[in-house]
């Protein structure tokens, strides 16, 4: 039996349960950009009542926050999940959805991924995606249980115990 990080590493891990961990993580990272993104709505009226802005004509004005809310909103919806996948799942095996319902990503061989290969999984997700979610419904055949991005990365996605 191999262990990793003093866990011990189960079978593959069902779809249903890294399904409702990846729905998880989305919803937590979707708040977080509305929470952004309401931040720059929030800051306009602010600004503009302190008299922090002043732009002729007021149209150039919404045009500006307009372009800033974009901007910020975009941001997070790259950067941040960027980020928070590969650094969690590169430093720990998983995310707090996969944290929560008790699975982690491991390389193909049983070993923790890094942050190279968790961030090489999160760019080859859009071809499990696009083709309409099939490379994710690929993780609910036996016996292997894999995505499509977990075979392109080399990674695997086990119930941990």
């Amino acid at each position: 039996m191999t262990t990793v990080n003093g866990m011990v590493l189960n079978q593959p891990a069902g779809f249903w349960r890294r399904m409702f961990a990846g729905l998880l993580d989305i919803l937590l990272l979707a708040t977080a950009a509305m929470v952004l993104l309401l931040e720059v709505i929030v800051a306009v009226p602010v600004a503009s009542s302190f008299g922090w802005i002043a732009l002729d004509p007021p149209e150039m004005e919404a045009a500006l926050w307009t372009v800033l809310g974009v901007v910020w909103y975009g941001t997070s919806v790259f950067l941040l999940p960027g980020l928070y996948y590969t650094l969690t799942e590169g430093a720990y095996g998983r995310t707090l959805g996969k944290a929560l319902f008790g699975i982690m990503v491991v390389s193909a061989d049983g070993r923790p991924i890094g942050y190279g290969r968790a961030f090489a999984r999160l760019l080859t997700l859009p071809y499990a995606l696009f083709p309409a979610g099939l490379g994710l419904l690929w993780a609910a055949l036996p016996p292997a249980k894999r995505a499509w991005h977990d075979y392109i990365s080399a990674t695997r996605v086990i119930a941990a115990a």
